[in-house]
């Protein structure tokens, strides 16, 4: 790997923040700063470099990284660092302010996700660093290393309820949001080892934080063994970019049954969701593309 010096080389107060457990795969490691102030309620983190990032192909290729910033539950304060191109190695130097009050964190976590910018395509996630602010000693500024890890993955596999495979695109000339249905795959019947035979998908959009709703649903597709196919089309028109600003998508796999139709799993992108969902909504608003993406599917009740 190419060998770096950090600039500005950082001081540790506390060893035990500069060290990664072995045992976690890493893709690169990040270095961060973090600075509180009790009186004026700031937190400002400096996010200073990365090195030896890894392609998640596993190519030795150059990439475009940047980093999105959070301080978790409030996502809707996140911000992005400048794209650096043909890089494994980007000196970031860039710092961002949060406001957070002393109360607050003790359930508050430090949230630095890194991707690789693709303009042809949905930016690949490297991976994340999350910190629960907790366990830092805020009393004084922190210069700390931390390994950029996978983000994490469902705890309980058990519940595992199937994937579903669907394309956004939105063209702000004509306010319209396209949401294609193509597939799922492994569709269960929460709570029991059965296959979903007669599914079909409601789409619903909340835009202006909630306050108006549009829905959609496709046809129903039956499927003995959990993985119909739609590939079908649904509009929403009359959208803004302001009421995507503010909005959120809902997609919920029906099981439709004689009499009325149930709610078994489902999906929700927005502004302020997380990791694959909140990528998809992004390059979806960022370059109005349409490319399809796999998510996993929650047990209703679960993921929002």
């Amino acid at each position: 790997h190419l060998q770096c010096t950090p600039h500005p080389t950082p001081q540790y107060t506390q060893a035990s923040t500069a060290i990664q457990s072995i045992q976690e795969e890493t893709f690169g490691q990040l270095n961060f700063s973090l600075d509180f102030r009790d009186e004026t309620g700031i937190l400002t983190v400096r996010v200073i470099q990365a090195i030896e990032l890894q392609p998640k192909d596993g190519s030795s290729g150059q990439m475009n990284p940047y980093c999105r910033v959070a301080v978790l539950p409030n996502r809707k304060s996140q911000t992005t660092t400048k794209i650096h191109k043909r890089t494994l190695n980007p000196e970031f130097e860039e710092e961002f302010i949060f406001e957070l009050k002393q109360q607050d964190i003790n359930w508050s976590v430090l949230e630095i996700t890194v991707f690789d910018y693709d303009p042809c395509s949905l930016d690949d996630c490297l991976g994340q660093v999350k910190l629960p602010l907790a366990e830092v000693d805020l009393s004084e500024k922190q210069v700390m290393w931390k390994g950029i890890c996978s983000m994490e993955k469902d705890p309980d596999p058990e519940h595992t309820v199937g994937d579903l495979m669907f394309s956004m695109s939105y063209l702000p000339s004509a306010k319209r949001l396209s949401v294609s249905i193509m597939k799922a795959r492994n569709l269960r019947e929460a709570h029991k080892d059965k296959p979903l035979s007669d599914a079909l998908v409601r789409v619903t959009l909340s835009t202006q934080h909630g306050k108006k709703q549009k829905k959609k649903k496709t046809s129903t597709c039956k499927s003995p063994n959990g993985n119909p196919s739609w590939e079908e089309a649904l509009t929403f028109t009359g959208i803004s970019e302001e009421d995507l600003a503010g909005g959120y998508l809902e997609l919920v796999v029906c099981h439709d049954g004689v009499l009325t139709s149930t709610e078994v799993s489902r999906v929700y992108l927005g502004p302020d969701t997380s990791g694959e969902e909140y990528q998809h909504w992004w390059n979806m608003v960022k370059s109005k593309g349409a490319a399809a993406q796999w998510h996993k599917l929650h047990p209703v009740g679960q993921q929002k």
